[in-house]
């Protein structure tokens, strides 16, 4: 049995090298159930007399929870600005941290603690002044290539094709209307789904069940402990999507003339792997002709820039 097994498992291993992606992969993280938060400081001076440390940076901490210094724990018994004084100050050393973990595991207080981490950016833009949008939009009409582009009306044929090139586990949204259900709807339907895209682009005004997502919470790393190490993604319905995948190739591919050549992301044909092509094409390069070559690797990383390499 066990034999018969094997050889059926090879079988169909030759049939859909598919088959061996999903048996090497590795497995997903888990979902968010629980929260760890760490506040820490450095210690920058210590007063033996008053039993107290002063930290780098004033920390919201809890007196009625112990905190670790140096893999020790010690007692806090009151907090007041930089200044923690604790229970003892014995075997405290200056430049060391001190560290207090705190779990959230209530739903509420998960949902607070995204909501907090998450507004920071979703919610950037209620802090500009009108007079700077007016800047950008000043900039943009003055500085940017202008062009025209006629975009006709999505056809069902239209829609079929990009239901057809979408993936087999693409996520539905709340609407509940999955991928499987868009590639059996008839003809009629897949029209009426036709005019409501061109109801929406002539009125903008869409029917609101397209136009709610659900937020996912997808881990970056195999054992997340804090919100930062959680990415939200935002799930529209499927055909919200689709509309916004249609028209987002349209306008690439009219564009695509006026793009430099070394903009190799988004466009007809391109991807941003082939930079990385580009950059082993240069140092190839010198080192054949023995020409010096330098530069950096940088990427966005929330508000700061982060340089991952030199070559």
């Amino acid at each position: 049995m066990n034999k018969a097994r094997r050889a059926h498992a090879i079988k169909k291993r030759e049939e859909s090298t598919n088959l061996i992606f999903q048996d090497v992969k590795k497995v997903s993280p888990d979902r968010v159930d629980i929260l760890l938060n760490s506040n820490h400081a450095q210690i920058v001076e210590i007063n033996s007399e008053d039993a107290c440390v002063t930290l780098s940076d004033h920390l919201s901490l809890d007196v009625d929870k112990p905190c670790m210094i140096a893999g020790k724990s010690y007692d806090i018994v009151h907090v007041e600005n930089e200044w923690v004084f604790l229970t003892t100050v014995e075997g405290i050393k200056v430049n060391t941290m001190l560290t207090q973990h705190r779990f959230v595991g209530t739903l509420q207080e998960m949902f607070k603690e995204f909501e907090d981490e998450w507004s920071k950016r979703w919610n950037r833009h209620e802090k500009v002044i009108p007079d700077q949008w007016q800047q950008i939009v000043s900039f943009a009409q003055a500085t940017l290539p202008r062009m025209q582009m006629q975009l006709g009306e999505i056809t069902p044929v239209d829609l079929r094709k990009e239901i057809s090139k979408k993936k087999l586990r693409s996520a539905s949204g709340l609407d509940g209307v999955s991928l499987q259900d868009l590639k059996q709807m008839p003809p009629q339907v897949i029209q009426e789904c036709c005019n409501i895209f061109r109801r929406a682009e002539e009125t903008g005004d869409w029917p609101i069940q397209l136009i709610t997502g659900k937020v996912a919470s997808l881990a970056k790393t195999e054992s997340p402990t804090c919100v930062q190490q959680f990415r939200p993604i935002t799930i529209l319905s499927q055909l919200y999507r689709l509309w916004g995948s249609i028209r987002a190739k349209q306008i690439l591919r009219a564009i695509d003339n006026q793009c430099p050549a070394w903009l190799l992301g988004n466009r007809p044909g391109c991807h941003a792997m082939q930079l990385w092509t580009q950059v082993q094409w240069f140092i190839e390069m010198a080192h054949v002709s023995g020409n010096h070559i330098s530069g950096v690797s940088a990427d966005i990383q929330k508000r700061s820039i982060i340089f991952r390499g030199k070559l």
